[in-house]
């Protein structure tokens, strides 16, 4: 997302605010998952009813939010129903194996949860490095933002943080020059 210079929320839709954001989240999944529009459909009023029971739940509605998440994301709009939902969590699953197999070689433990991993403060670096040579070697296009969340005990002032901010550093100063040479790019065009 960084590349084009989108720093907005990929789950908040202006014209529906906040309240629909847990549904989006789950309806992206199933227009990538489902094979048709209408399964999509379908699926997401299931989980309206359910779940979100205070939101519409008609055709119109419905349609109204896949379009509205189409507009916002252009980019992925091609992908919606084609079932490739199961190609993207085996993506995911060998990203998640690449970095147990390269922390388990340094002899740093690592707790896989969902799409995180946990580790002690000391080798946060060295996860946040082994994520992203994960994502270059299995060949993904598009490398997400790592987040970095504070344990109960971590305190920010150790040394081996000073190497995990220089490492976060350094990448955003190279996608800031990236952007701007892309929007230089596009200016000439």
């Amino acid at each position: 997302r960084w590349l084009k210079g989108l720093n907005d929320y990929p789950y908040y839709l202006e014209d529906y605010g906040e309240d629909v954001r847990s549904l989006l989240k789950v309806a992206v999944l199933i227009l990538v998952n489902e094979t048709s529009e209408t399964k999509a459909i379908r699926a997401i009023r299931q989980k309206i009813n359910y779940d979100f029971s205070y939101l519409d739940s008609t055709d119109d509605y419905i349609k109204s939010l896949i379009e509205a998440l189409k507009d916002k994301h252009p980019e992925i709009k091609d992908q919606l129903f084609t079932g490739k939902g199961g190609e993207l969590q085996y993506q995911d699953s060998q990203i998640a194996e690449y970095v147990l197999k390269d922390m388990q070689a340094r002899g740093q433990p690592v707790l896989p949860v969902h799409d995180s991993f946990i580790v002690q403060d000391k080798y946060l670096a060295h996860l946040y490095s082994s994520m992203k040579e994960a994502y270059r070697m299995l060949g993904v296009d598009s490398i997400p933002e790592v987040k970095i969340k504070k344990g109960a005990n971590t305190t920010f002032d150790k040394p081996y943080f000073m190497q995990l901010w220089e490492l976060m550093d350094g990448e955003s100063k190279i996608n800031q020059k990236e952007l701007e040479s892309i929007k230089k790019l596009e200016d000439l065009l």
